[in-house]
């Protein structure tokens, strides 16, 4: 793998740990939920937690966009194979096996594909600079 793949790799890979987080965050924001239903409305054990929960749902939706920001570039690749690819890998975080699996095709070729694919994404990233962020 190329150094142009493995920055491609990274920034798409965000979104896993965009949606590892987002996860997370929504069980903290139950929790929160949990506690205010136990708080009087105006104490100040109350206020902090509405005061978290703003941040968390801040926090959320910054998330939300990462994973948006990643799901428009690899749509604009246009090739569905690579699409397809890319959205099963990083969007699903399925594994190269079960991606061939369900698309038909031997590992090897995947494998090729998804360099491809993360060529075409890095030549996309290299040319917008606002589209790495």
């Amino acid at each position: 793998m190329t150094e142009e793949q493995k920055i491609a790799r990274a920034w798409l890979s965000r979104a896993y740990r965009a949606d590892s987080e987002v996860t997370a965050l929504y069980h903290v924001l139950e929790q929160n939920k949990h506690i205010a239903r136990m708080c009087e409305e105006d104490s100040e054990l109350r206020k902090k937690v509405d005061e978290e929960s703003a941040e968390l749902e801040k926090r959320i939706q910054e998330l939300i966009i990462i994973r948006a920001e990643i799901h428009q570039a690899i749509n604009s690749l246009g090739n569905s194979k690579y699409t397809d690819i890319l959205k099963m890998r990083y969007l699903g975080n399925a594994n190269m096996q079960s991606i061939a699996d369900n698309m038909g095709y031997e590992i090897k070729t995947i494998q090729r594909k998804h360099n491809i694919a993360l060529d075409k994404i890095y030549t996309k990233m290299s040319l917008n600079v606002a589209f790495i962020k």
